[in-house]
């Protein structure tokens, strides 16, 4: 077996129910290929996320907000998102995941705490 696709709805930090599959036929002795997505530098990624700031106004009130300047130097509260002018009929995908429990159609599933 081969693929060479991407799935957006599949967890980052663990086994959803696509690896779950590929795992159950690999055990089975089937031999699977896959072509993994490179979006190279398109993308955020922070280990040691900070929620210091508190929202004292508008929809987050009371919220603590994600600072996204991975130096720590400042406090910012937004990420801009450059979308380059599109073609009728294409997409961007915006994927927003935490290194917690992702649900998942398998039983149990459970899910992000927070």
């Amino acid at each position: 077996m081969a693929d060479d696709v991407t799935y957006f709805d599949e967890p980052y930090f663990q086994d959803g129910i696509v690896a779950q599959a590929i795992n159950t036929v690999a055990a089975a002795g089937a031999a699977y290929f896959t072509a993994a997505g490179n979006n190279s530098n398109l993308s955020y990624e922070k280990a040691a996320p900070s929620f210091a700031t508190l929202s004292t106004s508008g929809a987050q009130a009371h919220e603590y907000l994600l600072n996204f300047d991975a130096s720590g130097q400042t406090t910012t509260n937004a990420l801009s998102v450059s979308v380059p002018p599109m073609q009728p009929g294409e997409l961007v995908a915006v994927v927003v995941e935490w290194d917690q429990p992702y649900v998942t159609g398998a039983p149990a599933s459970g899910g992000a705490k927070n």
